[in-house]
């Protein structure tokens, strides 16, 4: 729907306040890199960057000056004239991406952009992607399902499931307070005990309270990372809720029915 190639049923698209939703996909000031690249095999490197350019109706030299600094950008100086079938995995995504940049919009979609690297190659290519992005002041919005990667590369995190956008938070909030178990388990490693709260303590009056409502006697869950804990409280005739502890200010007592640890 970012792209332009699916129509939503209803609401709006906002993009610097403006509603895009019906902005046909070649009209927005976005693009899209696709995960296999959708390189055109007929066409050069050269050309391939070009070609947005040149539907574009830009002049010629303009697009030469577009493309030099593009393909400067993406480190494949050298390598303008050879085919895409002469060129490796990672020269292609480079390709990909600088044809995508080339045109300057202001928010980039990223479909899987590293999942054809080898796991060397995909490391360095997250440095340089968050460098482009940081050189270049552009949004980009990146669909991976590998977590390592979002929370590397990534300054914000939506956690999808099922269609539905379960939390969006930075990913040191994502890790360190999930807003449920399943989010705790798919981010990354957790401890998850269960068990009844029977008092609460260590509390000090310049901390939030996150925890507040977990009485003595209701049933919690506590997922622990290495550096913080998070609990989830489950009472009669309530709603689930989540709370985020500070260990060092503040500790629960509880009467162990089980745990789960990994």
């Amino acid at each position: 729907m970012l792209a332009g190639f699916e129509t939503p049923d209803e609401g709006r698209i906002l993009l610097d306040g403006k509603d895009i939703a019906q902005v046909l996909p070649h009209q927005r000031p976005v693009n899209m890199m696709f995960q296999n690249y959708a390189l055109f095999p007929h066409l050069n490197v050269r050309d391939n960057i070009a070609f947005g350019l040149k539907r574009a109706g830009m002049p010629r030299p303009q697009i030469d000056t577009c493309v030099a600094e593009m393909v400067a950008l993406v480190k494949l100086e050298g390598l303008e004239k050879r085919k895409p079938d002469q060129l490796s995995g990672g020269q292609k995504q480079r390709v990909a991406l600088a044809r995508s940049l080339a045109r300057r919009p202001r928010v980039l979609l990223l479909d899987e952009p590293l999942a054809a690297l080898d796991k060397k190659l995909r490391e360095s290519t997250q440095l340089e992607l968050m460098e482009l992005q940081r050189r270049l002041g552009m949004t980009f919005i990146i669909v991976t399902h590998d977590q390592e990667e979002a929370m590397t590369v990534a300054g914000r995190i939506g956690v999808m499931d099922a269609g539905r956008l379960d939390q969006v938070a930075t990913p040191r909030e994502l890790y360190e307070a999930p807003h449920s178990r399943w989010i705790a388990e798919f981010v990354g490693d957790v401890n998850l005990f269960e068990g009844q709260i029977e008092s609460r303590e260590g509390q000090s009056d310049g901390d939030r309270d996150p925890g507040r409502g977990h009485a003595r006697g209701c049933r919690s869950r506590v997922s622990r990372s290495p550096r913080r804990s998070s609990a989830s409280r489950s009472a009669p005739k309530r709603s689930s809720c989540r709370a985020a502890a500070r260990p060092p200010m503040r500790s629960m007592r509880m009467r162990s029915t089980g745990s789960k640890a990994s």
